[in-house]
This record gives structure tokens, C-alpha cells and sequence, in this order.
């Protein structure tokens, strides 16, 4: 499952604390403890890949209304935008006041803290249980895109095809976007 990711990320950077301490130790380092050191890099972009599409998805799967769900996302990019920045000076100066190896620490720490909060409050989570492939499902929304790609709208949707209602087919729901 996607928040299985979470525990990549917080793995990767316990190995990059390690691999940057020991690089550090050192004078000269060994092809082994460099690849070890960029393995633990990518496992973290593996791990920040996996979880980052979905947090915005999943805390708005949380709230039941429109407005509700608006004030998510504008607090959502706030903070992570707050985030960023303080990311950007704070840890930059730790990084340089004390070092790389504490950095790190630093950052897995509280990514353990992090994933910690959330395994604890997941019971409580929403959850949905997913209606057929998605994958599926875009490649039929492709290949009827592709099949009527020069047809003329009609002015009024109700105008539109409709199959009949005994099918087991999900129906495309009829917009006025994209005309």
C-alpha cells in the first residue's frame, strides 16, 4: 500500500545518516560506501515519490465539504510552503554549524516522528475501497477521446449518447468543460 512508502523514506534517511557518517569519518572513501551513500539518496526520493501525490488526496477524502475541503488545501500548500522555506535556512544552517551527519539526524528524527503521528491516527482514517484499474479506466477515457475526436457537440449534453441503465458499465459523466 502507498503509505508503506513513508517507512522507505524514514529507512532511506536512516541510511543516509549512516552513509554520511561514514563517509565523513574517513579520509578517502571506498566506491562501496559512495554507491551505499547514493542508494540511500534514492531510496529517499523512492519513499518522498510514493506518499507526495497522495497526502493531498487522502486529507481531502477526510472532510465532508466543499469549503471545508478548500481551507485544507490552502492551509496544505501554506505549510508546505512554510516548510520549505524553513527547510531551506534552518536546516542549511545546522548542516553548517554542526554538520551533515547531524543534519540528517535531524531530518530522520523527524520523519520518525512524522510517520509515527500517522500510524497512530490511520484507524481513524477514511477509507475507500477502489472500483476497478484506474489504469483501465484512462485508457478508456483515451481511446473514446480518440474515437471522436472530429464528431460536432451537440449544443444541449441531454442530446448525448447514454447506454442503457441494465449494463455493468461506469458512464462518463457529461461536462460543459472543455468545449
Amino acid at each position: 500500500m502507498w503509505y508503506r512508502t513513508i517507512n522507505d523514506y524514514t529507512q532511506g534517511m536512516a541510511l543516509t545518516v549512516l552513509a554520511t557518517s561514514i563517509l565523513v569519518s574517513g579520509g578517502s572513501s571506498s566506491r562501496l560506501e559512495v554507491v551505499f551513500f547514493y542508494f540511500s539518496l534514492y531510496l529517499i526520493s523512492i519513499g518522498c515519490g510514493g506518499y507526495q501525490p497522495n497526502l493531498q488526496s487522502l486529507g481531502a477524502d477526510q472532510l465532508d465539504t466543499e469549503e471545508e475541503k478548500s481551507t485544507f488545501f490552502t492551509r496544505y500548500h501554506v505549510l508546505t510552503h512554510l516548510g520549505s522555506a524553513l527547510g531551506d535556512t534552518v536546516m542549511v544552517y545546522m548542516v553548517t554549524a554542526k554538520g551533515w551527519v547531524f543534519g540528517f539526524s535531524v531530518c530522520t528524527i523527524v520523519g520518525l516522528m512524522g510517520l509515527t503521528l500517522f500510524l497512530c491516527g490511520f484507524p481513524l482514517f477514511r477509507q475507500y475501497k477502489n472500483y476497478g484499474n484506474p489504469y483501465t479506466r484512462a485508457l478508456q477515457v483515451i481511446v473514446a477521446a480518440v474515437r471522436k475526436w472530429r464528431l460536432k457537440l451537440p449544443s444541449d449534453s441531454s442530446l448525448l449518447y447514454e447506454e442503457e441503465k441494465g449494463h455493468n458499465r461506469q458512464h462518463l459523466k457529461h461536462t460543459d468543460n472543455l468545449r
